[in-house]
């Protein structure tokens, strides 16, 4: 297990990184964002890894572009009484290949339906764990070498139940507000 520390270092590393440079960027007006390597090419059917959930290392998303079967996938169903949704979920994070921007994570539901892409100023820490995480596993399951690893991992889901009647009929609707990613540092991965 000595290779999923290593990640948890490289990703805790990286996110000190951050918020340092954040630090940085408000006081001086030459900041320039991180460069991130583009990612290693690879084909073939993506290599699924399931990482363990947890509150270490976070990366928030841009979900302005949620597809409506992922907000319904996310929210699941209506509960009497209960207007808001606060729950925890499983989803897959990736590095976006098709994405004019090598540091882009795309994020999608477990049914491969669009939830949004990692938030840019988290967007370097995420490609670190990913990055990591395909060194490790490739090298250690021959199975997935040359795939796209995809991680499936933890999210926190916040939003409201929006109830309205439409002629006569009682129309519950999810409006997903906040998505965080969630992975437990050391990263762990696991078949749970």
């Amino acid at each position: 297990m000595g290779f999923f520390k290593q990640i948890a270092k490289e990703a805790a590393k990286a996110q000190k990184a951050k918020q340092a440079k954040a630090k940085e960027q408000l006081s001086s007006a030459n900041w320039a964002p991180p460069t991130v390597s583009a990612p290693v090419p690879t084909s073939g059917e993506p290599y699924e890894v399931k990482l363990a959930g947890g509150k270490q290392i976070t990366f928030s998303l841009n979900t302005k572009d949620i597809s409506a079967e992922a907000v319904s996938q996310l929210s699941g169903k209506y509960v009497e009484d209960e207007e808001d949704i606060e729950k925890t979920v499983r989803v897959v994070i990736f590095r976006d290949l098709e994405s004019p921007y090598p540091d882009s994570v795309r994020v999608v539901t477990t049914k491969g339906h669009l939830v949004g892409w990692v938030l840019k100023s988290d967007s370097a820490v995420a490609c670190t764990v990913l990055d990591q995480l395909a060194t490790g596993v490739h090298a250690e399951v021959e199975a997935s070498r040359g795939r796209p690893i995809h991680a499936n991992v933890s999210a926190y889901i916040e939003g409201m139940w929006d109830v309205y009647d439409d002629e006569g009929e009682t129309v519950y609707e999810a409006d997903i507000r906040d998505v965080e990613i969630r992975i437990k540092n050391p990263v762990q991965v696991t078949s749970e």
